[in-house]
């Protein structure tokens, strides 16, 4: 794992050195007062071949680490959620798990069930220039895992909720296996599975969406049937009268309020589903 984590780190360096050339050092994100006038990570740097001008090292006087280095500066040309997916990964803040292959949708849906991620490295040199989905290459699809594990990792309370969501989420797969034989709610059931990290009630509005429009392409367009439906799952869910009544609104224009959204968030919230 540690190995496999030093060739990552390696790897975005180095392809953002590619992109950036000389200019791979990026703003700083937090001041620092160091009490070192060497610079350790340098010759890590050094190492990897990375582009070192003398400002760069200048401005790298007293980092220690990749984590440091990343807590205190910005990786030019990644987007902000990448680079603390980034930093959460190799500073051990988030509990991310190395794989060196793209995970079936409902092993990483069991894995956020217990509050951890997979993070998909692909190591292969031929990976780096071969669309992987709908993404360039393993370089950018390694920046957008990075980003959902910020999302899912960076504020404890919507942490907290998706985790709740994804748990209730997997205790009613077998009743919506009733549409997986629709290749179109399969396809969107498994991006909500493994691919969406958010608040926890827009997870929540996009479940309702996703079975509404296949029911909709049946043909079928009685909101009553699907309102009886999602009865029956929130009162599987345990879900308190007046935050039931909440759920059924969401996604009904001119029906849904804000009091709505904050009550369902505020069930998934405080779910605590083991």
């Amino acid at each position: 794992m540690q190995h496999l984590q030093s060739g990552l780190s390696e790897f975005v360096f180095r392809e953002v050195a590619r992109r950036q050339k000389n200019q791979w050092l990026g703003a700083t994100r937090r001041s620092r007062m160091s009490e070192y006038s060497t610079s350790p990570i340098v010759m890590q740097l050094e190492q990897w071949q990375m582009p070192l001008d003398e400002k760069t090292r200048q401005r790298l006087v007293g980092i220690q680490s990749v984590s440091e280095l990343l807590e205190h500066f910005l990786l030019k040309g990644v987007r902000l959620d990448s680079h603390m997916g980034f930093w959460g990964l190799v500073s051990g803040r988030y509990p991310l798990i190395l794989r060196t292959d793209i995970p079936q949708p409902l092993a990483m849906l069991r894995r956020q069930c217990g509050g951890e991620r997979y993070v998909t490295y692909l190591d292969r040199e031929e990976d780096l220039s071969k669309p992987v989905g709908r993404f360039a290459g393993s370089f950018e699809f390694l920046m957008h895992d990075l980003e959902h594990a910020h999302k899912f990792f960076g504020d404890q309370e919507l942490f907290r909720g998706q985790v709740n969501f994804f748990n209730l989420l997997k205790s009613i797969l077998p009743r919506l296996q009733v549409w997986t034989s629709d290749p179109l709610f399969e396809k969107d059931l498994n991006y909500l599975m493994s691919d969406m990290n958010s608040h926890p009630v827009h997870l929540f509005k996009y479940l309702k969406a996703i079975v509404l429009t296949a029911e909709l392409r049946k043909g079928h367009e009685d909101h009553a049937q699907l309102d009886a439906f999602w009865t029956d799952i929130l009162n599987e869910w345990q879900t308190p009268a007046e935050i039931r009544q909440a759920a059924l609104r969401i996604n009904r224009p001119g029906i849904e309020t804000g009091t709505d959204q904050a009550l369902v968030h505020e069930f998934f919230r405080g779910a605590n589903f083991q």
